[in-house]
Parts: C-alpha cells; structure tokens; sequence
C-alpha cells in the first residue's frame, strides 16, 4: 500500500478543514498554509494536513482561484464599478497582501453599496479583479490614490520605510568614529 492518500480522501480532508474554521492558501511556490482555530480538532486535522501535504497542494493547484471567476462574469454582463483602479503587483506577495487589507480596511470605513474594482496585475501578466463595496466619495478617492502611490514607490507599510518592522537605520556619509573623535 502506498503512502500517497486517495484524490476523494484529501478531497474529503479539505472538506473536514473547512468545516472546522480552518483557512487554506496555497502560496505562488505551492506551499499550502494553513490558520486553525485553538482546539483540539483543529490540531488533529492540521497534523492530517502535515501527512497529506503533497496531494492537498496537488489538489489545490487544479482548483480555480477563488472569486475572481464572479467578478469577470459581472464585469462581462456589464456591472460598472463606481471606482476602478489597477495595480502592479512588485513581486512582493507580502506587501501586496498588505495593500489588498488595506483597501479593504478602507472600504470598510465608508460603507456603502456603490462598486470598488481594482485589477491587481501580477507579475506574469494574469490579471486579477477584485471587488468591494463602499460609498464612493472623493475622501475614499483620495485615500485610495494615496494608497496606490505609496504601494508602487515601495513607501510605508509597503515596503522601504515600513515602520511596524524592525530595520536598523542607515546613516548616509556615515564616518569612522574614529575619524569622527580626531576632529572633535
């Protein structure tokens, strides 16, 4: 007997994890990863999805990328987003993340129904809609431009200067301090 589980049983496994809270993504080098909540059911199938983790990043890697397939369908029938807006994604799958949250916490704070469309162009060239609804005004405008321009210059949470991490400053024309005491 092999040690490679049945397509239908890591189907089943998936099945089990998503039942139980468990987020599954697959990353753009095929690893999966996984967020369980704290119990012990989430432990034993985490621990199940350890086992399988060849045939469930199989698995997923055929499945079809989750919403993205809707937004083209509406945009097709000829939903007209109140705002759109498309970015480069830089390589950079963790600051892309954290652009993407950020638009979301955005649209959160001006609710409202009218249409959020931005087109994240990764870097082999797929494009990929992704739609929120909030009420579009020129504060939310403003607010995205301002996100937008900071996440391609690389500036603030998206990159160079991201204050909530941990960098060593460098200092620019920076001397030997032993210079630096001869000519005190």
């Amino acid at each position: 007997m092999s040690g490679a589980p049945a397509a239908g049983d890591v189907r089943e496994l998936i099945d089990r994890c998503l039942r139980a809270g468990i987020r599954l993504a697959l990353d753009k080098g095929g690893e999966v990863h996984a967020t369980w909540p704290d119990t012990p059911e989430g432990e034993t199938l985490v621990a199940e999805l350890r086992a399988s983790r060849e045939a469930v990043a199989a698995l997923l890697k055929g499945l079809p990328r989750p919403g993205g397939h809707l937004v083209r369908l509406g945009l097709a029938l000829g939903l007209r987003p109140r705002c759109r807006f498309t970015v480069r994604e830089q390589g950079d799958h963790k600051a892309a993340q954290r652009f993407a949250q950020a638009v979301a916490d955005l649209c959160r704070r001006h609710p409202g129904r009218e249409v959020v469309l931005m087109v994240a162009v990764e870097p082999d060239g797929e494009r990929v809609p992704v739609l929120w609804r909030a009420a579009v005004g020129p504060e939310l405008r403003r607010a995205l431009a301002e996100l937008v321009r900071d996440y391609h210059l690389g500036l603030g949470r998206f990159g160079l200067w991201d204050d909530r991490a941990t960098q060593t400053p460098v200092r620019v024309g920076h001397t030997d301090p032993r210079q630096e005491s001869d000519n005190a």
